[in-house]
């Protein structure tokens, strides 16, 4: 089984990282699909605190043998806000034929003298020079850009465009003009390319173990050969203690609810285990993996190991095998719900891992100012099983089920 896996990298160029090129993203502004029904600034509010929810990033995912999914995108937003912990999906699609990209645009999207042709512009709303949404007004000082409201127009100006406004204002029409940059945001996260690639899906060992493998005065059993100094080590098997299942393992009960962070004790201990001992995730063997107490954790790890710089990976096989970062507040059928639009089944196809938080909020690696609380450990989304065509919907996008797993404390 294959699983296509994506990764954050600096932009070659960035304007391939806009709508017309069809583009897997993360952070910057929204690069819509459907141009003709932009949503709005209330459309895309926190439903906890009400404030405007960030841009995330975006995959381009058409599916084969679907007309109507010839284009299609999800988008993913959140609020920076860690106390409302609110993610939101959106599912847009279009057909090869349409009135806002050329039949062969996708085809043509990194010819040198790829350009949409004027026509298809006349369907295409405006959007917000700020955050990207449907935008009603425009700057009256230039005449060259939109916004939603007031707060972001005053916002942006602020940012630079008192600056980019009187070069604009003298910018004749179809000129080139260089434009002083604007200052950063907090709201926008570091823009990247995510880029794909197909890899093996990594084996998750099932429960066929010698039951008498490990006991409670066994504790050899999980050393590492290699490293006999450091597995002998009092600290490494107090920590082992924990982890592993004894006879007794005063696990909490199936279905009990913990508090979860994603700064955890259990999460420190596995970490500081696995580096200081050599045990990586991926060496342990079947019989070891199988005595652990949080299993799913574990092969978190082992999948992570195969490459620590995957920030999502997508499949809509049914079998795929979901990464969990714990066996507890895993997602119910229930919770995950029916299509608002045809009330058809809806089914896994793709994660975020939280190597993202790296990317998008890591100082070191970024010019840009996050002081927000954006945290999880897993993002699982979940979209209509057929891609519905959504035509009774009074909006020309779904809104899909995202499923925010935290680590388990």
């Amino acid at each position: 089984m294959k699983v296509s896996i994506g990764y954050a990298e600096e932009p070659y160029d960035q304007n391939e990282l806009t709508s017309d090129f069809f583009p897997n993203k993360v952070g910057g502004k929204p690069a819509w699909l459907d141009q003709s029904s932009i949503p709005k600034r209330e459309e895309l509010k926190c439903s906890k605190c009400s404030k405007q929810l960030s841009f995330l990033l975006q995959i381009n995912a058409p599916i084969d043998g679907k007309d109507h999914c010839y284009h299609r995108t999800i988008h993913l937003f959140c609020c920076l806000s860690n106390e409302c912990k609110n993610f939101v999906a959106i599912r847009t699609q279009l057909p090869q034929v349409n009135e806002i990209y050329p039949v062969d645009a996708d085809e043509r999207k990194y010819e040198q003298d790829y350009k949409i042709e004027k026509q298809y512009y006349e369907k295409r709303q405006k959007q917000c020079e700020y955050c990207g949404l449907f935008a009603a007004a425009h700057c009256a000082g230039c005449n060259k850009v939109s916004y939603c409201c007031k707060e972001h127009q005053t916002i942006d100006w602020d940012l630079g465009h008192r600056e980019q406004c009187k070069i604009l204002k003298q910018q004749e029409d179809g000129a080139q003009v260089e434009l002083p940059a604007k200052r950063k945001s907090e709201f926008h996260f570091k823009e990247y390319e995510i880029l794909n690639e197909d890899s093996d899906v990594v084996a998750k060992p099932t429960n066929t173990v010698d039951p008498n493998y490990h006991n409670e005065n066994d504790d050899d059993d999980v050393e590492d050969d290699d490293d006999e100094e450091d597995q002998d080590s009092e600290a490494n098997q107090k920590i082992l203690e924990e982890l592993m299942l004894k006879e007794d393992t005063g696990a909490p009960a199936a279905g009990s609810s913990n508090e979860v962070s994603t700064t955890s004790d259990a999460t420190e201990q596995l970490n500081e285990f696995v580096e200081e001992s050599g045990l990586d995730g991926e060496l342990i063997d079947d019989n070891k993996f199988m005595n652990f107490k949080d299993q799913e954790f574990l092969y978190f790890k082992r999948v992570i190991a195969q490459d620590k710089n995957q920030i999502l990976r997508y499949s809509r096989d049914n079998e795929y095998p979901i990464l969990w970062v714990s066996e507890e507040n895993k997602v119910t059928d229930e919770e995950i719900g029916k299509c608002p639009c045809c009330n058809g089944d809806r089914r896994f196809e793709f994660q975020v891992l939280p190597q993202l938080l790296y990317f998008i909020l890591d100082e070191s690696t970024s010019t840009e100012v996050n002081n927000n609380e954006l945290d999880f450990g897993i993002l699982n989304i979940y979209t209509c099983e057929n891609s519905c065509e959504y035509k009774s919907n009074q909006l020309n996008y779904v809104k899909e089920f995202i499923f925010k797993q935290d680590f388990t404390k």
